[in-house]
């Protein structure tokens, strides 16, 4: 099984190679996935919805969700899973971009970017979330195109970015909501 599916991998990374590549494809394809270089775009937009008491909420599921990605996917499921990029696999996959020394399943560019994008699509009005989800879909197909993913890498960042979102709104809500409790009981114990 794990044969076909790296097969089929490979047959759609080769069409997309083949088929969509060209000169101006290629620069903006790797500015779309500098957007995701470590986090650096998610990190700024939550920790900006942080500085607002209406969007703090917001701000902290969406770190949340960052740091439970990058513990997740790049502490413990890359290292596991220990799967070999494309570009070392298939010779006629040629990375565009300097190839990362890292392993490849899942994409962590994906799996972060989803993980701030469905927090951003639970918790913000669609018309602010759905453009992060597009941005988060984007660097997601600029890991394919450059050749440093495979289509599964992606797909199962999209799934783990959706888990990590609904982990960490549920604690961010819990600690908030317990948080809250406890400083109105030592409130009333002061008075």
């Amino acid at each position: 099984m794990e044969a076909l599916i790296t097969s089929i991998d490979h047959a759609i990374l080769l069409w997309i190679h083949e088929t969509l590549r060209t000169d101006i494809g290629t620069h903006f394809w790797e500015e779309v996935t500098d957007l995701g270089n470590v986090g650096l775009m998610w990190i700024l937009l939550s920790v900006s919805l942080c500085l607002f008491k209406k969007t703090r909420l917001v701000g902290l599921s969406a770190l949340a969700a960052f740091v439970i990605d990058a513990f997740l996917t790049n502490g413990v499921l890359k290292h596991w899973m220990a799967r070999p990029r494309p570009f070392i696999t298939y010779e006629d996959i040629m990375p565009l971009i300097p190839p990362p020394t890292d392993f490849s399943f899942p994409s962590g560019h994906t799996t972060s970017s989803f993980a701030v994008a469905f927090v951003f699509f639970e918790l913000l009005p669609k018309k602010l979330s759905i453009p992060a989800l597009l941005v988060a879909a984007a660097i997601a197909f600029s890991r394919l195109y450059l050749g440093v993913h495979y289509p599964t890498d992606v797909l199962a960042g999209m799934f783990i970015g959706y888990i990590v979102s609904r982990i960490a709104i549920f604690l961010v809500r819990y600690l908030s909501s317990h948080s809250w409790r406890s400083d109105a009981a030592e409130d009333g114990k002061s008075e």
